[in-house]
């Protein structure tokens, strides 16, 4: 009997049946892995906008229903850019996210102005970005009156890794914008309000990384009184808020988004403490005085002790000025946009001036400027005035005496001769300012003396205009250089002679000696100057300026030319000889 051996698989068949399994797996996967990633792709896509969407109703829920909107931008997240009075503020980074592993970018923080940056707050957790890598801009703004929108845009990106680092998968980008519609300010008119803040753009720059958003919210106004006859605001309120008996209420919600506060106080000078309100336009402007009632006087006098306060609002394109002085000067001027953009204004007002903090009275103190005039060159300088040039009042004594008033000085004039001139300071930060005063009174300023750069007893010396610290450093007196240019031959019965002043100083009496030819007797010379002749020396004349009828010769060269008649006449022959200069010289100056 025989037996039929069982064939099996022979070892190539099963390395065939191997390879084609692993062609039709590889197949089946290359199959089914598109669909699989378009999953993972519409889970991520999902996510980011979900975060997104999230990150935007947070934005949207504060700006909504804001009062004022501005947005600006900067590249440093640490340093918050001008703000205005905005209190509230939204900053969307484009810089890395601080608790990213893999180095994304983009997150939102949110908080108070006035407060430390590092107290503001994630919008929305840092753990809800994931690790995608989110990029913030402004893709549209609508600032036209009622129609004010935003578009803001995320362009989102997944991470990928590397061999070293993660990078940003440019291939799977996902963009998502929303558009915010800032409703009170589109229904300013339906909120019964005067003044609805705006959107304004002005700082935002694209090319930033930070995107600031600054805003004010809606706030309920504090109220007193009762609620049938109108409740007035209190001083943290907002607006004019006013009930009537159906408990209706209407509140100028952005009043306080430009205002002033203004402290009347008396300074050193009792006299000048009533002041007058100007207003550009008196409906924009409103007044609160310190217990919240209105000031409608138009007029403030300052209190003689104490602070008399008032808060002032401004709506746009008014101006606010106070004036004092029969309303000729001008004390403070404020406009809507400066109280706007810089919150927080206090002007302390004292002594007809606006202050930045309010009047400390200057403390006594007793310092002594003793200055000793020498009389000069009156060409130079006539004499001194001293101006007590502070807004002290009664903090200087000159010569024993207050010289207070803006137009009343202390003069003293050489033609007196030298004085002693003592200054005495009665009241810490007063100052003098020191002039020369000229022949015709025109002033020139010299030096100012402050009290508290003083010891307790100085003294200066001023002559000709100039100050020395001794009596031993005035130098000699300047005096004129006179020289005679040019004396001329004697033609029809005239010559002259020329005198010319080189110094410093001018010449105001002078002498010229003159030969004269033989036989040659003067006829005659100018009314003011005289003649004398030299008894030793019958041909030697004289020519003097005469004392009273002075013939100046100006300094830095001037020139003065006498013209003299002789008696040609009585000799034909002297026609052509030119008399000899013999000496010039200056005899007062």
């Amino acid at each position: 009997m025989s037996k039929k051996l069982k064939k099996g698989f022979t070892l190539i068949e099963l390395l065939v049946v191997l390879l084609l399994m692993g062609i039709i797996t590889t197949a089946i996967v290359m199959i089914l892995r598109p669909t699989s990633n378009l999953a993972v792709d519409i889970d991520n896509k999902a996510d980011e906008e979900n975060n997104a969407i999230t990150l935007f109703d947070y934005v949207n829920g504060k700006l909504r229903y804001a009062t004022d909107v501005m947005i600006v931008s900067n590249d440093d997240a640490s340093v918050m850019p001008s703000h205005g009075n905005m209190k509230n503020f939204i900053l969307l980074s484009n810089d890395t996210r601080p608790v990213s592993k893999k180095g994304a970018r983009g997150y939102a923080k949110s908080g108070l102005t006035g407060n430390p940056l590092s107290n503001a707050t994630y919008c929305v957790s840092s753990s809800l970005l994931a690790e995608n890598d989110y990029q913030f801009s402004i893709e549209g703004v609508n600032t036209e009156a009622k129609s004010e929108s935003i578009t803001f845009g995320a362009l989102v990106h997944p991470m990928k890794a590397t061999y070293s680092n993660f990078v940003i998968n440019e291939d799977k980008p996902y963009n998502y914008s929303e558009t915010f519609q800032l409703v009170n300010m589109q229904n300013r008119d339906q909120l019964n309000t005067t003044v609805i803040g705006g959107l304004s753009t002005s700082g935002y720059d694209a090319s930033k990384k930070n995107i600031w958003i600054f805003y004010e919210e809606p706030k309920e106004a504090k109220l007193t009184g009762n609620a049938s006859n109108g409740g007035i605001p209190a001083s943290a309120g907002i607006g004019n808020a006013t009930y009537d008996k159906m408990g209706k209420k209407d509140i100028d919600l952005s009043i306080n988004n430009a205002s002033i506060i203004v402290h009347f106080m008396s300074g050193n000078d009792s006299g000048k403490n009533f002041y007058w309100y100007n207003k550009s336009d008196s409906s924009k402007i409103t007044i609160f005085n310190d217990d919240g009632s209105a000031d409608t006087n138009g007029q403030v006098s300052a209190p003689n002790t104490g602070i008399l306060t008032k808060t002032i609002y401004l709506e746009e394109g008014s101006t606010f000025k106070i004036k004092a002085d029969n309303q000729n000067r001008e004390v403070l001027s404020v406009d809507y946009t400066s109280a706007k953009n810089t919150p927080d204004q206090e002007f302390w007002i004292y002594d007809w001036e606006s202050h930045n903090a309010e009047y400390v009275p200057p403390a006594a103190i007793n310092k002594t400027l003793t200055i000793h005039y020498v009389a000069g060159i009156s060409s130079i300088s006539n004499g001194i005035r001293i101006k007590d040039s502070d807004v002290i009042k009664d903090g200087i004594l000159i010569e024993g005496r207050h010289y207070n008033n803006d137009w009343e000085n202390y003069d003293y004039y050489n033609n007196n001769g030298s004085k002693d001139i003592v200054v005495n300071y009665v009241l810490e930060n007063t100052k003098i300012d020191l002039y020369t005063l000229s022949e015709s009174n025109n002033v020139t300023y010299i030096a100012s003396y402050e009290a508290n750069s003083l010891g307790d007893s100085n003294e200066i010396w001023i002559t000709n205009g100039a100050i020395y610290g001794s009596v031993d450093d005035i130098p000699p007196a300047p005096s004129p250089q006179l020289e005679v240019t040019e004396v001329t031959a004697i033609s029809n019965n005239n010559f002259s002679f020329t005198i010319k002043n080189t110094g410093l100083v001018d010449c105001q009496n002078w002498e010229v000696v003159i030969d004269l030819p033989d036989n040659c007797p003067i006829n005659n010379v100018p009314w003011n100057v005289t003649q004398t002749y030299d008894s030793q020396n019958p041909n030697r004349i004289k020519f003097t300026s005469k004392d009273g009828s002075l013939i100046t010769v100006g300094r830095n060269g001037g020139i003065a030319t006498i013209s003299i008649q002789v008696k040609g006449w009585e000799n034909p022959a002297l026609e052509g000889q030119t008399p000899t200069l013999v000496s010039v010289t200056a005899t007062k100056w």
